[in-house]
């Protein structure tokens, strides 16, 4: 029995440098780079759930914009 990966595309907008650079580094590891600020790949759900925690815990949410889209 295969575990089914679910495609995703994350999108950003982050106001501040240094967490722009982290979150690039962190995403640009995991997934295909599209265009400057939005990427493409795969992954469990599970494992996408600690993925959005990780991502989560470097953006300030009154600052920044991140969008996950399952595709």
């Amino acid at each position: 029995m295969s575990i089914k990966k679910t495609y995703f595309i994350i999108a950003y907008d982050i106001s501040e440098n240094n967490r722009l650079q982290r979150l690039q580094r962190l995403i640009s590891n995991q997934f295909l780079q599209l265009k400057y600020s939005v990427y493409y790949g795969h992954m469990t759900t599970k494992r996408m759930d600690s993925f959005i925690i990780a991502m989560q815990n470097i953006i300030h949410p009154n600052e920044d914009d991140l969008r996950i889209y399952e595709v």
